[in-house]
């Protein structure tokens, strides 16, 4: 499961994460016009996880993408995950 740190209110339409290593870039849109790029980093603030040697990952958010003023209902990279495109319902 993933967690979107209180940033989209709304409904999610669409995410896509890039497809090549370090698998670590995904992308999300909503019903609030938002496209958002995020990373995923270790957790290095939970204690807890120190102390059982387990590792834990958190996204956080790298770019906002301007653009959009209805939802973001499409979001696809291409193949080696250089570019990407999102779509949304103001054509």
């Amino acid at each position: 499961m993933v967690k979107f740190a209180g940033e989209h209110k709304d409904s999610v339409f669409s995410i896509s994460a890039v497809p090549k290593e370090p698998f670590n870039t995904f992308i999300s849109g909503d019903c609030d016009d938002k496209a958002i790029v995020w990373r995923v980093v270790k957790d290095e603030s939970d204690e807890e996880q120190k102390e059982e040697g387990s590792l834990k990952f958190k996204s956080v958010i790298h770019k906002h993408l301007p653009g959009h003023t209805e939802t973001v209902e499409f979001i696809k990279f291409n193949h080696d995950g250089r570019l990407m495109a999102t779509a949304g319902m103001n054509n």
